[in-house]
């Protein structure tokens, strides 16, 4: 029982990840996360 229960889970957890293979495509200008813009949005209440 428990070994058949383990092999459902794996093969749902398998099916799973392969369907999500892909990354949605970015939308507008990509920005580097240490920005000096960021940086400064972060530290600004410090």
């Amino acid at each position: 029982m428990k070994a058949s229960l383990f092999l459902l889970l794996l093969c749902a957890l398998i099916g799973c990840a392969r369907h999500h293979d892909e990354l949605p495509p970015v939308s507008g200008d990509r920005e580097p996360v240490n920005s000096p813009a960021i940086i400064h949005e972060v530290t600004a209440h410090v």
